[in-house]
């Protein structure tokens, strides 16, 4: 009988609540991705019949099309060359631009209508169909005329010009089904083309003549103006005396110019001193007469007079000390007269400061007068002379203008009349060059091959018939391939759940064929083959579930199937054997009262079980059996006369689920698949947390996501979904990822 754990610590009612976890979802959540290695080793056997079926509709085609419909090629290549060049302008690099202009210019006017056209008319019928009688019999209408229209139209179908890329070459060409009719057709195309080109060349060229002409008539009539023009300025003016006059007004203009430096430099000096001598005479304290009056004033012959009367007053003074001494009578003489000779002087000087001070004044006036008139004058003059010499520039530089021009003009003649003479010799150019091998030149486009009648048909050819048998059949079964992934809307694998908004999945089993260890029953794989790839991937969904549970304090899980056959009893006794294995107390409960298994699985009775203790008939400790694993024990369906689904939603389960969680520290609860019954939807408000198993190739999405809805309303936690019996995709990665379990596995027990 079970007891309960040592020390178990309950966790609390809100631990136990349902919680809404986020759920994980794919960034395409809903959207169906398509795996390209998976699917190549999926379907690598349709793949390679339809490669196979596709080479043999691939050879079979080409002999069909090459009997009934063959398609033969004739080419004739062109050569384009740049712009012809000027003999100044030999060494200058060709206008690529122009080139590419020219070169799609012309592959357009190689098959234009007016080229087409000419060939038609101007060709006779009769000719024609001779020459090419398998294409032009399909034009005769009924009255047995050739119908030119119809012709025009297929031509156009048929012909094509192209620029070979990165070349100066053009490739014309025409595709009948006769090798002989696409030769003869294309050459006559060309030969119509040229002669077209001919025609406009030789139109440009009478155009471009004309328009030389004139200019040339025009530009020797200007010439000639221009040099009348001159010769009469010579003849009145002459150039030597005219260049000679120039010179000579350029010395006059210059000597001018050095005369009126000279006299401003003297007037502006006449000015200065008159404003200096100005302001001593205005000056505060009565009139100060510089030095230099002074001096000039000692220089006049009466203060001379003075000075020197003076002067040898002094020295007779000096001589009559010496003989007779200080107080001698003519000594005192000749002092009284020295003072008188003195006092006389600086009257005198009193006397000449203002009046030779004015009379300065006066001359800087005088001076600045004369000045002002003389530069006016010399003004005057160099006005006249730059008259003068201006026209004398002009005249000189009339006549080098002239001759500019007449030097200008010359040149554009002689470029002119080399063009025309150009002209001349090109004329309307359609000069066979090099019959051996048949090259035709005009102008800028030259014959570089010459059609010919094909051995090979362009059209069918095996090497491109069979790949594309196999690229078109190949697509063809690929996209069914491809629709029929993305139609399917069965649950394959995890792949699939992620596509399902808001849903996690929690574990992946596969095939219990795909274990290389081959357990004896799905049911106890766990149990029977504990190192076989299925035990470990109920290992990993124990793990996963496991830190869930512990998170949120969950106690039992219910285990629900969304369809009859989807392992939910598989997945709840291998789950409870594993987490036994992990000293977990476990407790699985058998709720399935429409197909219980659980009671065979583990090999135990029917009853008593979990109808006879919801109805009161046992209690859980009675009902509860052990059974031969450690830490797990089971409690069966119950007798079948207490079997009713009501009990499932009742208030008993309520309080069986809460005693056996006091109980255990896992009660795992198996119970009817959700879409043949309620069962799953009443059991989920009573467990702590649920979970949902699929079997792929079974459940479809749509439904899937139905059944998770309702689970994830309830009040347990929904953990998310285990996809069950997962095949290993025709070799893809989970073969691969088996394989290696296994050889890991052993390689551990060894």
């Amino acid at each position: 009988m079970p007891t309960a754990p040592a020390a178990r610590v309950m966790p609390p009612s809100s631990a136990r609540a349902r919680t809404t976890a986020p759920a994980s979802s794919s960034s395409g959540a809903g959207t169906v991705t398509i795996d390209p290695v998976r699917l190549l080793k999926k379907y690598r056997w349709v793949f390679a019949g339809a490669i196979v079926a596709g080479a043999v509709i691939g050879v079979i085609a080409h002999y069909a099309f090459l009997n009934l419909y063959p398609i033969y090629k004739a080419s004739t290549i062109f050569e384009l060359e740049g712009p012809k060049a000027e003999a100044a302008e030999a060494v200058e690099q060709v206008d690529s631009e122009e080139l590419e202009r020219f070169m799609k210019t012309q592959a357009v006017a190689m098959t234009s209508e007016r080229v087409l056209m000419a060939f038609l008319e101007r060709t006779d019928p009769i000719r024609l169909e001779e020459e090419a009688i398998a294409w032009a019999s399909k034009f005769k209408d009924g009255a047995g005329q050739f119908d030119r229209v119809a012709a025009f139209e297929d031509l156009q179908d048929i012909a094509r010009a192209s620029v070979i890329p990165e070349t100066q070459y053009i490739e014309l060409s025409v595709k009948t089904q006769d090798a002989g009719d696409a030769a003869y057709l294309c050459g006559k195309i060309r030969e119509f083309y040229m002669a077209d080109l001919g025609m406009q060349e030789k139109t440009d060229n009478d155009k471009q003549l004309a328009s030389i002409l004139k200019q040339i008539t025009d530009l020797r009539a200007e010439i000639d103006t221009l040099k009348s023009e001159r010769e009469e300025i010579l003849r009145d003016n002459g150039i030597q005396s005219v260049q000679e006059n120039a010179n000579q007004k350029y010395g006059e203009i210059a000597l001018v110019n050095v005369n009126l430096s000279e006299i401003k430099v003297q007037r502006d000096a006449m000015i200065q001193e008159l404003k200096r001598y100005q302001q001593m005479f205005d000056a505060p304290g009565g009139v100060q007469y510089p030095d230099d009056i002074r001096l000039a004033i000692d220089n006049q012959p009466t203060i001379q007079y003075f000075i020197q009367t003076i002067s040898q007053l002094e020295a007779q003074i000096r001589t009559l000390q010496l003989q007779v001494g200080e107080e001698h009578m003519t000594l005192r003489q000749l002092r009284s007269t020295l003072a008188g000779q003195k006092a006389q002087l600086e009257t005198t000087r009193e006397q000449e400061m203002p009046r030779f001070f004015g009379a300065q004044i006066e001359q800087y006036r005088s001076g600045i007068a004369i000045a002002d008139r003389q530069i006016g004058e010399l003004e005057l003059l160099k006005d006249k002379l730059g008259k003068e010499l201006n026209e004398l520039t002009t005249i000189l530089r009339d006549i080098n203008d002239m001759t500019m021009s007449i030097m200008d003009k010359q040149e554009r003649l002689n470029d002119l009349e080399g063009k025309k003479a150009n002209l001349d010799a090109l004329g309307w150019i359609a000069q066979v060059t090099d019959t051996n091998q048949r090259r035709l030149s005009i102008s800028r486009v030259r014959v570089v091959q010459y059609a010919s009648a094909p051995d090979q048909p362009t059209f069918p050819q095996l090497k491109l018939m069979v790949p594309a048998g196999v690229f078109l059949f190949g697509g063809i079964v690929g996209v069914i391939v491809v629709l029929r992934e993305l139609l399917d809307q069965r649950v394959k694998g995890a792949a699939d759940i992620a596509l399902i908004p808001k849903t996690r999945v929690v574990g992946v089993i596969t095939q219990a064929a795909t274990d290389p260890s081959k357990p004896k029953a799905i049911e106890t794989a766990f149990r029977d083959q504990p190192s076989g790839v299925i035990a470990e991937q109920f290992r990993q969904v124990r793990t996963h579930l496991q830190k869930r549970m512990q998170q949120s304090g969950h106690r039992t899980l219910l285990i629900a199937a969304g369809m009859p056959e989807s392992g939910a009893t598989t997945t709840a006794v291998n789950l409870a054997m594993t987490f036994s294995a992990s000293d977990k107390k476990v407790l699985v409960i058998d709720a399935n009262l429409r197909r219980p298994a659980i009671h065979r699985v583990l090999g135990r009775s029917e009853q008593p079980g979990l109808c006879d203790v919801l109805a009161g008939a046992e209690t859980l400790n009675s009902a509860v059996q052990q059974t031969d694993r450690d830490n797990l024990d089971v409690l069966t369906v119950g007798s079948r006369q207490n079997r009713m689904a009501e009990y499932l939603a009742a208030e008993a389960m309520g309080r069986l689920l809460a005693e056996a969680s006091a109980l255990y520290d896992l009660v795992i609860i198996d119970t009817s698949p959700a879409i043949v019954s309620g069962d799953a939807n009443a059991l989920a408000n009573r467990c702590d947390a649920s979970m949902l198993v699929v079997r792929a190739l079974s459940e479809k999405r749509g439904l899937v996501a139905r059944l998770r809805n309702e689970l994830d309303e309830s009040r347990g936690e929904f953990l998310g979904v285990l996809v069950n019996g997962v095949r290993h995709a025709a070799g893809g990665y989970l073969k691969k990822n088996i394989q290696v379990t296994h050889a890991y596995q052993q390689n551990a027990e060894d």
